[in-house]
């Protein structure tokens, strides 16, 4: 017990009290900081990967093109696929639901 006091008499004595609070609240905030950035990396692989969970292939349409929907009925049909889906998925702004896009021309939007 004496030693502890001897200890703390010797901290305040060199004022190393605030210095030693500093030290403790830089630490920690580091910590925090990592801690907030792993959680916030790994909700979003979460989210990424949520999207593409139960798919075992994809099919994706280049140049803008659309894959027809009897594409996707005769994939329906391949023996051995239990579920087959289209998804329409596009980066463009959208207005009252439907994607618009202004490529200096004015609004266009895709016939539904």
């Amino acid at each position: 017990m004496t030693n502890l006091r001897i200890a703390l008499a010797g901290l305040r004595r060199r004022r190393l009290g605030p210095t030693l609070v500093a030290v403790v609240l830089a630490v920690a905030f580091v910590a925090g900081t990592l801690i907030y950035r792993d959680t916030a990396e790994a909700a979003l692989y979460d989210e990424y990967a949520r999207g593409a969970r139960n798919v075992g292939v994809a099919l994706t349409a280049r140049g803008g093109a659309r894959i027809a929907p009897s594409t996707v009925d005769a994939l329906r049909a391949e023996p051995g696929v239990a579920a087959a889906d289209g998804r329409m998925a596009d980066g463009g702004p959208r207005r009252q639901g439907r994607v618009a896009a202004d490529h200096g021309t004015g609004l266009v939007r895709p016939e539904s």
